[in-house]
């Protein structure tokens, strides 16, 4: 059967755009006035509470997404806030006993953002629903009137596989499915009668796929893998794709008319219609970015400031009992030495470090009062791989040092003439995408990358020439 129901939907694929037509395809026969209801989606918020400061273009933080959602209700209007996906905690992050704190205040802060975000609905994704399920239970009884979705999964924190919800006249239908499990017991849940039946999926599928899976849904809000900027795009089935964005960087915002005399199908419009069609809904996408220019909420501004306030002092603390490995290693794994000790051979190199932003990398945290932050200082200083020397080393390894792009120095230090396996002169692109992501500056072209760090004792020969590395 899902066969059939995924043949027939790439046959509809070049009907796409007729599925859901446009404000300017037909008049619209009657009168409206106000949208019967408003739906605020956001997703995937991942316990990134503001955007790095490293981007030239940061988008996001909590504090503009609450004052987003406040100025997207408006007095008497019905509005469903719909939150999905993976809330409470980083899955990049690693789960070490030095983070414990960070992470556990991290979390109980998304706990009363969510409560402050008025949120209705909570479709959990299957992160939260595993390691936050006590967080996830303990919102259930504390915030009046919330329902959590997520199958069977969701039962275990308070939840059911389904939710409804009454917005004036429209009965709303609200499923989900966590992680990338078959999404059919969603599809049979959504066959009722509900005025508007929504489905939430964390399912890696394109749009066909989901079109053959969701064939009940009329609205499809896929989180998780593919949910990466906020937009609405209309599936082959006629219904309409839903991807709110992530860690806060946007929400979609949509409000509705019903049809004059019934009818599934969408009209996409840009601005509120003075007419609705007969056999058409009408939808109206408000597609919300939060940029720097967005207005902030003051008070969760401030709330903000004090818990990453309370997190640098407490990683300070724990830092001041950890001892930072450093020397000429005994055992055949090199250490950290630190890039004063690469210079005294390679001079020229040093300098043409220091004269780049690598050496200035700390300055940004500092600024900020982010300099002991474990979600930050990694990418900040030369550190390694282990989250003790990241705390033990902030004040000793400012800056994105040698040994951040060619490997610990112990050995090569110890024996300059020998191979050492662990210093690599040619740095792999793999080693500079674990800082320069998506999210942590510029869109990062490695050639463009390398060429620029290529000085006269860096990869250049130097001036007058000679060999560009002293051996």
């Amino acid at each position: 059967m899902r066969a059939v129901a995924r043949a027939v939907a790439l046959c509809l694929v070049a009907c796409a755009v007729g599925a859901c037509s446009r404000d300017d395809a037909k008049p619209l026969p009657a009168r409206v006035d106000a949208p019967a209801l408003r739906l605020i989606v956001v997703a995937d918020l991942e316990a990134v509470l503001e955007p790095c400061g490293c981007g030239v273009r940061p988008a996001g933080g909590v504090d503009r997404l609450v004052a987003a959602v406040d100025r997207l209700r408006q007095p008497g209007q019905p509005t469903l806030v719909l939150a999905a996906g993976n809330w409470f905690f980083d899955p990049s992050a690693r789960d070490d006993a030095l983070r414990a704190a960070q992470d556990s205040w991290k979390a109980d802060f998304v706990g009363n953002l969510l409560s402050r975000l008025g949120v209705d609905v909570l479709a959990p994704g299957a992160r939260d629903l595993g390691r936050a399920a006590s967080r996830v239970r303990s919102l259930v009884q504390t915030v009046h009137g919330l329902g959590v979705v997520g199958a069977a999964d969701a039962r275990a924190v308070g939840g059911s596989a389904g939710v409804q919800r009454t917005l004036g006249a429209t009965q709303l239908q609200i499923t989900s499915t966590p992680g990338d499990a078959a999404t059919e017991p969603t599809a049979q849940q959504l066959a009722g009668r509900a005025g508007l039946r929504i489905a939430v999926t964390e399912a890696d599928a394109d749009p066909v796929g989901l079109a053959a899976d969701f064939t009940n849904a009329d609205l499809v809000v896929q989180v998780g893998a593919r949910n990466d900027v906020a937009g609405v795009s209309a599936l082959p089935n006629g219904s309409l794709l839903v991807h709110p964005g992530r860690h806060g960087e946007g929400l979609v915002a949509l409000e509705l008319w019903p049809a004059a005399r019934g009818g599934r199908r969408f009209r996409i419009v840009h601005s509120p219609p003075t007419e609705l069609p007969a056999a058409e809904r009408v939808v109206r996408i408000d597609t919300v970015r939060l940029d720097a220019k967005a207005p902030r909420d003051p008070a969760m501004r401030s709330l903000l400031d004090q818990l990453f306030a309370r997190i640098n002092a407490h990683n300070a603390s724990l830092a001041s009992g950890v001892e930072a490995p450093s020397g000429v290693a005994t055992k055949p794994h090199a250490l950290l030495v630190g890039s004063e000790t690469c210079a005294a051979c390679h001079t020229p190199a040093y300098f043409a470090w220091r004269a780049t932003a690598h050496a200035r990398a700390f300055e940004t945290l500092l600024a900020r009062g982010r300099q002991y932050d474990l979600d930050c200082v990694s990418c900040h200083i030369t550190s390694g791989d282990d989250p003790a020397a990241e705390l033990a080393g902030v004040m000793q390894r400012k800056g994105v040092g040698c040994e951040s792009c060619h490997g610990a120095g112990s050995l090569h230090a110890d024996q300059p003439h020998a191979r050492t396996p662990t210093i690599a002169r040619a740095v792999p692109e793999a080693r500079c995408v674990v800082c320069h992501d998506r999210e942590h500056g510029r869109p990062f072209v490695y050639a463009e990358r390398e060429a620029a760090l290529r000085m006269p004792g860096h990869g250049a020969p130097l001036h007058g020439g000679g060999s560009s590395v002293v051996p």
